[in-house]
């Protein structure tokens, strides 16, 4: 065997045990670091109409993904703390209305959408689009090939001049898209999602908003209570 001859170079069994112990290091390391990338437009299919809160889609939105690790499906909502729009690549654990962790990760884009120049598939010239979003890291936060993802999109540019900040806040609107063929691919490839925007895209609506952390909730809810009590 390969590893016997390796070993024997080295003058005692400890050095051969310290090389073993590195090359699983280095193995780890190598499995660890794996990604994927999904892609959703081509030359020949473009993924387009991704609505603001405005209802148009002409913006260049943030986006990405969000991806349930445990197959126990999507909440309709989440908290927002912990999001941080300008993280692109970044795997960020998000929370439920209530405060707890959940098992979806979101992981956004390294840009946001673009404009279409085409008239390919339906497209209409101007219309926001996007693109792929490169590098998901996968073992990481639980992530790994066959989980369910689905596109979000955020009514949030990074950096630009309609939102500077880039943490989320509560009230901040998001959509979001789902497939069947949403999978995650197996390490370090590259998969194509073309067939669910083949043809002209309906308008895709936001129909999610951040919610309040549940301690300002609660000190709104008795803030009201006080305004009626002193009504009365």
């Amino acid at each position: 065997m390969k590893v016997p001859r390796v070993c024997s170079r080295f003058r005692s069994g400890s050095g051969c045990r310290l090389f073993l112990v590195a090359l699983a290091c280095l193995a780890g390391c190598v499995s660890a670091s794996a990604t994927v990338t999904v892609l959703f437009t081509s030359t020949a299919t473009v993924a387009t109409n991704w609505g603001n809160s405005d209802d148009q889609g002409g913006e260049r939105l943030t986006w990405g993904v969000i991806i349930d690790t445990t197959g126990n499906g999507f909440l309709s909502t989440y908290l927002p703390s912990g999001v941080d729009y300008g993280q692109a690549g970044a795997a960020q654990a998000l929370s439920t209305p209530g405060g707890l962790p959940t098992d979806d990760v979101l992981v956004l884009a390294s840009s946001t959408m673009s404009l279409t120049t085409t008239t390919n598939d339906g497209a209409v010239i101007g219309m926001n689009r996007v693109l792929n979003v490169t590098n998901i890291p996968t073992l990481t936060r639980g992530i790994t090939p066959g989980d369910a993802f689905m596109i979000v999109w955020f009514d949030r540019t990074q950096g630009g001049a309609v939102t500077p900040a880039t943490t989320a806040v509560a009230g901040d609107r998001f959509g979001v898209f789902a497939d069947a063929s949403f999978v995650i691919p197996q390490d370090a490839e590259t998969r194509s999602y073309f067939t669910p925007f083949a043809g002209p895209d309906p308008l895709k609506l936001m129909n999610g908003t951040f919610v309040p952390e549940p301690s300002a909730a609660l000190l709104s809810l008795l803030g009201a209570a006080a305004l009626v009590r002193r009504r009365r």
